[in-house]
């Protein structure tokens, strides 16, 4: 079955097609592809919270095929007001997951989500280097997840040139984010820029124990349990050049203790002023100021330098 899921422009719904007179020129291109053979299933991702009565309205009448299913905004988003609809924004890539499989429609839509004038940043590190002593900027896969992967491979140059936390980006400010750095309070470092440009972050489907933002806070607090290491080997850069290449990183004395930044971040994360969160089948989403989350980090290391060690 080959399945085609069309994203509506924020703000747009079904209803505002059917009342503007735009939605029987618009509906012929879907028909056809499915006369055609080319699609068995499309799926409609709208903005209007009573597009399914629409739809519902349109199969009855034969003006929409019913191979043609309409997912709405689901209504309790009309309690975020003028906010729903970048709301929706972040998270369709959860809703699309359930019906549309794969990183790459994810990408498409939070590519879509930070518009012409954001910037989409993910971590691609391979912290591998440390037992490989090799990395290539162009080849080298990221160890942080499918859809950090995908993205490296869409523009591989779009990487920056640091063997063990490299980081991709893509967008109009992506040049400040592929800067080499060695520390994470470095002023080039992606996240001394996520907090200089008011930077949003978004774990999805992930738990606070995965958000590598909260690395600044120990190292400006200088955790005890923690100590500067450097990291040698080669590097291969954009021009398939081999060359000496090092990274200074601020890593555990003892790779067996056990951090739970996840439960340190538990009240953070259930202020819903602060950080958005919600609950999506198995899967839970979180978004917040990346500023935010940094100072409320930092407060509480500094009252106990200790306390993201998990006690037994």
């Amino acid at each position: 079955m080959t399945v085609l899921g069309t994203f509506f422009t924020r703000g747009v719904s079904l209803r505002k097609w059917e009342e503007s007179g735009l939605f029987d020129r618009e509906v012929l291109v879907y028909h056809a592809h499915l006369e055609s053979g080319y699609f068995s299933q499309i799926y409609w991702f709208t903005y209007g919270a009573a597009d399914a009565d629409v739809a519902q309205v349109l199969h009855d009448t034969g003006r929409l095929s019913r191979s043609i299913t309409v997912v709405p905004c689901p209504r309790w988003l009309r309690l975020a007001g003028r906010a729903r609809s970048a709301l929706y924004s972040l998270l369709l890539p959860v809703f699309v997951r359930k019906i549309v499989s794969g990183a790459d429609a994810v990408l498409d839509l939070l590519l879509d989500l930070v518009g012409a004038s954001g910037t989409l940043v993910m971590m691609a590190a391979t912290t591998s280097f440390a037992s490989t002593q090799r990395f290539d900027l162009l080849n080298s896969p990221s160890e942080t997840g499918t859809l950090t992967e995908v993205m490296r491979r869409r523009r591989p140059a779009a990487r920056s040139f640091v063997p063990m936390t490299s980081f991709v980006a893509s967008g109009a400010r992506e040049a400040g984010y592929l800067e080499k750095f060695d520390s994470y309070l470095d002023r080039t470092s992606p996240f001394s820029r996520l907090l200089d440009n008011s930077g949003k972050v978004l774990l999805l489907g992930v738990g606070f124990d995965r958000c590598t933002l909260y690395h600044l806070a120990e190292e400006r607090f200088q955790a005890p349990y923690n100590t500067f290491k450097t990291f040698h080997g080669t590097g291969i850069d954009a021009n398939s050049v081999a060359g000496p290449i090092s990274q200074t990183y601020f890593v555990r004395k003892d790779l067996g203790l056990v951090k739970d930044s996840d439960r340190v971040s538990r009240s953070f994360a259930e202020d819903n002023i602060r950080c958005f969160s919600a609950d999506f089948g198995l899967r839970r989403i979180h978004a917040f100021k990346a500023a935010v989350y940094d100072e409320f980090m930092s407060s509480r290391l500094a009252d106990d330098n200790l306390c993201l060690i998990r006690s037994e």
